[in-house]
């Protein structure tokens, strides 16, 4: 199905369109040709009554097909054939975007700057408590800000910052605990040899 804004292909179920965002138009509805051996009722007369009908059974429950991710059908109004990502805050989040994500300890705002949201970058330069709420709001900061091919790409990338996040915060933990115990003994080493009379 072709966007008959921008012109754009999309995916024939998709109700907006990849590109620019816009509500994709239905298709025309085309008149239904009567059926082979339906003659009309001579003018004057009634037509027959239709035969009665039975209820429609509903289909049995299928499974997804194998190889596919399944995902459920809406969270907070998100459709999930749709990839609203890179669009802004006005449009509905993935569920994946409800998660914290580590990458706000990268330091320098540099998780903010690459997907695509240079205000909390700077922000996060500058004071402290923008880079906790990048670390709590990543997720959605990186759906809202940058364009991803995909959910799964969307899915792969935030792992993978997820990951090098809690990495370089564990050798930031570990190295500051190692600063303050080099601190603690140099002065506590300083203060004996004082109180002995000696040099440090």
């Amino acid at each position: 199905m072709y966007c008959g804004h921008c012109g754009a292909q999309n995916d024939d179920h998709g109700q907006f369109c990849v590109s620019c965002g816009k509500l994709l138009a239905e298709a025309p509805q085309q008149p239904m040709d009567a059926p082979e051996g339906f003659r009309a009722p001579p003018p004057g007369q009634a037509p027959p009554a239709p035969p009665p009908q039975q209820a429609p059974t509903p289909p049995p429950h299928q499974a997804p097909p194998q190889g596919q991710p399944s995902y459920p059908p809406s969270y907070g109004g998100y459709d999930a054939n749709q990839n609203s990502s890179g669009m802004g805050a006005g449009y509905p989040l993935p569920p994946e975007a409800a998660n914290m994500n580590f990458g706000g300890c990268i330091p320098y705002g540099i998780f903010a700057f690459v997907n695509g949201n240079v205000m909390w970058g700077v922000l996060s330069l500058l004071f402290w408590p923008a880079a906790i709420y990048v670390l709590i709001k990543g997720n959605e900061i990186a759906w809202q800000s940058r364009r991803f091919t995909s959910r799964q790409e969307y899915v792969d990338t935030m792992n993978a910052w997820n990951t090098w996040g809690k990495i370089l915060l564990a050798v930031q933990v570990v190295g500051m605990v190692l600063y303050f115990v080099f601190v603690f003994f140099v002065t506590f080493a300083a203060m004996s040899a004082e109180m002995n009379g000696g040099s440090f």
